[in-house]
């Protein structure tokens, strides 16, 4: 703001401040004063209003408020410092510049003029070079003063706009908070910011009249292309669109600003007008917004092709990361029987043991055999083997009922299962009910020679793991129990005994 004040005096002291053609209003209840006054001010370009009495004032100034007021201090009825104190108690005439004009004999009065809100006085009989001075002062002092607070409320404007720039990502949230802003500050009747996508399609994007809801602009492309202005005073020249469009709206003027991203053009920002046009800082006002709206506009395609790109990413590394955890299972599941495989058995018994150590807990191995498979494969053929194998193996699947137990295959026709936390008791148990699933199965093989159905034979081995002690002397018990199976003639369990390694056999399990 400093800058701003320091720019100010400069223009004050460096150029004369020439205000605009302006309305002056002049108070008096003397006839001849009035018409000395307008002598004095016809060669002036202001406009001249006059008024005889304190009420007619207040009456002239509520149908058009002038620029400055000349204003006889005494006059009947209501004299000028009661004109004066009423002006000021109402915003919307309170800044208006009085000059009282008042005889030699009334100075007594000067103090409380002053107090009420004057800004200066001017004596009978009037001197016209003073007269026009005061008059051109305080008229300058006044479009000063407007000019600052019209640089206070684009500067505020701005403010708030670039906030919003700088606080969401939404655009239409800033598109719309921009129109707000707008209409909030500057006098017009609604704002709309709408998007062009063809020659012949433009949306809005966002207005300050919801009820404002048309569902296309009928205003051709061409016309957002440069900064515009149509009015109905225009009517004999406007475009048929164009006037069909102010009449249905009941739109006085409209200003047209084009939004262009590079070289293409977006849309437009579209104010609506009660009157002829805005004054020209508004309208470098409204440009200004909509320059901020292009960088707005810029930035949120930039944070779209972001947010897409890392959604893209996004789903590459989500594929990636599902082709390696297939590729994982792949590598961790044998082909033919979808079971584990022997790599990811020795990877998971590798973590069950020191898992099972530190609790002190039992586990158990059970290795299986289909007895005779090499017969059954050159009886029925490998096709068929493979089917054998399959079925097996979901025969087997099905008995394991715990998440942490694990089936897998071990090689040929080998399978393995890993079952955590389980005793002999339990393991037997588990072997009598696999054997019983693979005879449920009760699949034909003339060439067994334990039987005429296939069979399986198992190794069990228990352990409570050790410090001292390795998994694969568990799995060592557990083919060495295996072996001890076939060898008693098959489709049967031996158990290992853990503490003498020696091995036992069990019972066939019919």
């Amino acid at each position: 703001m400093e800058t701003t004040r320091n720019i100010s005096s400069k223009m004050v002291v460096g150029h004369s401040i020439s205000a605009p053609a302006s309305v002056i209003l002049i108070v008096d209840d003397m006839a001849t004063n009035l018409k000395v006054l307008r002598g004095h001010l016809a060669k002036t370009k202001h406009q001249l209003s006059f008024a005889s009495s304190g009420s007619q004032a207040l009456e002239r100034v509520s149908i058009t408020r002038p620029d400055l007021i000349l204003l006889d201090l005494m006059m009947p009825e209501m004299d000028g410092l009661e004109v004066c104190q009423r002006l000021k108690l109402s915003y919307q005439t309170a800044d208006i510049p009085i000059i009282f004009l008042t005889a030699s004999h009334e100075d007594e009065h000067l103090l409380q003029a002053f107090e009420l809100g004057a800004v200066d006085y001017v004596t009978k009989p009037f001197r016209p070079s003073e007269l026009l001075a005061r008059i051109e002062t305080h008229l300058s002092l006044a479009h000063l003063q407007t000019q600052l607070q019209q640089r206070a409320l684009q500067e505020t404007i701005l403010r708030h706009v670039i906030e919003d720039l700088h606080s969401s990502f939404d655009l239409r949230t800033i598109l719309s908070r921009a129109a707000a802003h707008i209409k909030s500050f500057i006098t017009v009747d609604r704002v709309l910011i709408c998007r062009c996508f063809s020659s012949d399609s433009c949306a809005i994007m966002t207005t300050t009249d919801p009820a404002f809801q048309p569902t296309a602009l009928p205003i051709e492309l061409q016309t957002f292309q440069s900064r515009a202005q149509v009015s109905v005073i225009q009517s004999d020249s406007l475009k048929a669109g164009d006037a069909e469009w102010l009449k249905r709206w009941d739109v006085h003027t409209e200003l047209r600003f084009p939004i262009f991203q590079k070289t293409e053009l977006w849309g437009a920002m579209i104010v609506h007008l009660s009157s002829d046009s805005l004054p020209d800082s508004s309208i470098n006002l409204l440009q200004t917004v909509v320059e901020q709206l292009q960088i707005a506009i810029q930035q949120f395609d930039l944070y779209s092709q972001l947010q897409t790109a890392k959604g893209e990413l996004s789903e590459t590394v989500d594929e990636l990361e599902q082709a390696n955890s297939e590729l994982e299972r792949i590598a961790h599941i044998d082909s033919l029987t979808q079971l584990a495989n022997r790599r990811y058995f020795d990877t998971y018994i590798d973590r069950e043991w020191l898992r099972l150590r530190r609790e002190h807990q039992p586990l158990t191995i059970i290795l299986m055999d289909i007895d005779y498979f090499k017969l059954y494969n050159d009886a029925y053929g490998h096709l068929q083997g493979d089917v054998c194998l399959r079925a097996v193996a979901q025969a087997l699947r099905e008995v394991l009922k715990r998440p942490a137990d694990v089936l897998a295959r071990y090689g040929g026709e080998e399978f393995v299962a890993l079952l955590p936390k389980t005793d002999k008791t339990g393991a037997v148990q588990m072997a009598q009910y696999m054997q019983h699933a693979i005879a449920q199965f009760n699949v034909p093989h003339a060439a067994s020679r334990v039987s005429d159905r296939i069979t399986i034979s198992l190794g069990i081995a228990t352990r409570i793991p050790t410090q001292h002690d390795s998994w694969l002397n568990l799995l060592n018990d557990a083919d060495k129990a295996l072996y001890q199976a076939k060898e008693n003639g098959r489709n049967q369990c031996s158990i290992a005994d853990a503490l003498s390694l020696q091995v036992t056999t069990q019972e066939s399990v019919t």
